[in-house]
């Protein structure tokens, strides 16, 4: 499953992201949650509000690997 939009709030346990088309998706994230940056392995704490990011939901292992878009650096 995978989410495309702009972070709306980031917390320690989940990511709340509004959709292009206006939708609020809220993803849970655990100690499997994977964030990145090109090849580039990021921190949750490295992401923010206002951020576009695509995240790849793995429903099997409830893990989500968050690709930041043009704001992560």
């Amino acid at each position: 499953h995978t989410v495309m939009g702009t972070i709306a709030r980031v917390t320690a346990g989940q990511l709340d992201v509004t959709t292009s088309e206006g939708k609020a998706e809220t993803i849970v994230l655990n100690e499997k949650t994977v964030v990145t940056m090109g090849k580039m392995t990021k921190k949750l704490a490295d992401l923010s509000a206002g951020q576009r990011v695509v995240v790849d939901v793995d429903l099997a292992k409830t893990a989500a690997n968050l690709v930041g878009k043009g704001g992560i650096q």
